[in-house]
């Protein structure tokens, strides 16, 4: 699976959520929060089913494109939450280049 497929294999609107995540530090959901956490627990207590189904993609498309101070923990997303909202338009998603 190519990078834009697995972008595309998320439904829209994880996408959208993920990529308002990734630019303005704006992380809605107890899934997506549980998911940039590494919170494996949340992540299965709170997923439905489509997202449950798609967990591995979830974490290629992570892994792969997110930047790495973006998740990992409790203490990174915050401290990413914070700095991305302070500085929102110094990154761009990889898949719209």
């Amino acid at each position: 699976m190519t990078e834009e497929n697995i972008y595309n294999a998320i439904p829209s609107h994880m996408r959208e959520a993920i990529t308002r995540y990734v630019e303005r530090g704006e992380l809605y959901g107890h899934f997506l929060t549980a998911l940039f956490s590494n919170d494996l627990h949340g992540v299965f207590a709170r997923a439905d089913t489509t997202s449950r189904a798609l967990l591995h993609t979830y974490v290629k498309l992570i892994y792969n494109r997110i930047p790495g101070n973006a998740w990992g923990s409790p203490e990174k997303v915050k401290e990413y939450m914070e700095e991305r909202s302070a500085d929102p338009e110094s990154w761009s998603p990889p898949w719209d280049n």
